[in-house]
């Protein structure tokens, strides 16, 4: 009876199902545009630590979307370290 009512409407009404069309919104109302370096890659393990991706393709046109850009703010998910390497390897490549 429990687990009923917990994975129920309780949970639904907290946290409603994110779909893609509110997120697209929300980005764009608040000028916020996400990108990665990495185009496409493998993976050793079915992880999401970085230690465990293999990088296929650069998102190369990204060198110059920054470079041509007024930006005012850059986030990162991951390391400073693992993105300057990506940046010295799409700069290379580029």
């Amino acid at each position: 009876m429990a687990a009923r009512v917990a994975s129920g409407s309780f949970w639904q009404k907290l946290f409603p199902p994110i779909t893609r069309e509110p997120v697209l919104t929300f980005l764009a109302a608040h000028r916020i545009t996400m990108s990665d370096t990495i185009r496409t890659c493998d993976r050793i393990f079915n992880t999401a630590l970085d230690a465990h991706l293999i990088p296929r393709a650069y998102n190369l046109e990204l060198v110059d979307q920054l470079r041509n850009s007024q930006i005012e703010h850059i986030f990162f998910t991951t390391s400073v370290d693992t993105i300057a390497e990506s940046f010295k390897k799409m700069d290379h490549a580029h």
